[in-house]
């Protein structure tokens, strides 16, 4: 990614820490907007060139390993989302996460992952203590609903991306001119890199759908998870796997 995209991003993610929750969503949202941005200038840039950014090719890697066996079932849920929305597709193996996907979408995936993480288990700390340290199951139903919240706000801020690509697109062009074309056939483009992804890991990878372990359920905790799930971000910074892998879904 262009350094001074990346420069933005960063200042972008460092109002994600902002005690004011709204601040920290938009932060987050509006993060994710301009990378799928840069993302669908790039590949439209392609077309007028020589240069075809798409041809990367898909590789595996570790996203995060874990201290102990037993793996928290938020970050799973956590992994598949941030990987879903950047083009990739994230698994679990043990207590490591692993990542698909080209090169470059893999490293965004690593760097909001952690960077959310971070954010999540500050949050739930901070929480809890406000309320007395409640307990287990008041944390981690904190954790599963702040996922929730950056789950939306993850896929609003994506989407809205595209619209918002089009319709500039379309004003250029009066509804239907090469603008929009080229906007259409870069966002088919990030389609097709999803469709790469699915193959690659059905060709390569043995990867088998799972259901999450259920947990006692706290809708107090969950409610605050979520609201405060608003006010997290995104950003960027692996390895090889093999065997039977779980999928995150």
């Amino acid at each position: 990614m262009d350094d001074k995209i990346v420069e933005r991003v960063r200042k972008l993610l460092a109002l994600s820490k902002s005690d004011n929750v709204n601040e920290a969503a938009n932060a987050a949202a509006a993060a994710q907007e301009l990378m799928t941005r840069y993302e669908i200038s790039t590949s439209v840039l392609a077309q007028t060139t020589a240069n075809d950014a798409d041809d990367e090719p898909v590789e595996t890697g570790l996203m995060y390993a874990g201290a102990s066996t037993k793996f928290p079932t938020w970050k799973g849920h956590l992994a598949a989302v941030v990987a879903q929305v950047n083009q990739c597709k994230a698994w679990r193996e043990g207590p490591a996460l692993h990542v698909v996907g080209r090169p470059s979408d893999a490293s965004k995936v690593r760097a909001l992952f952690v960077h959310i993480a971070v954010e999540i288990e500050r949050l739930a700390s901070e929480g809890s203590r406000e309320r007395g340290s409640p307990g287990r199951t008041w944390v981690n139903n904190f954790r599963l609903g702040a996922v929730n919240a950056v789950n939306r706000r993850l896929r609003e801020a994506h989407q809205r991306a595209k619209d918002g690509m089009r319709t500039e697109a379309a004003a250029l062009g009066g509804g239907g001119g090469v603008a929009l074309v080229r906007v259409n056939t870069a966002i088919a483009r990030l389609d097709e890199r999803d469709t790469a992804v699915v193959r690659y890991a059905e060709q390569h990878l043995r990867l088998r759908s799972v259901r999450a372990k259920s947990s006692n359920y706290d809708a107090d905790a969950r409610r605050a998870g979520e609201r405060a799930g608003a006010s997290i971000s995104l950003d960027n910074r692996s390895r090889l796997g093999g065997g039977a892998h779980k999928a995150l879904r």
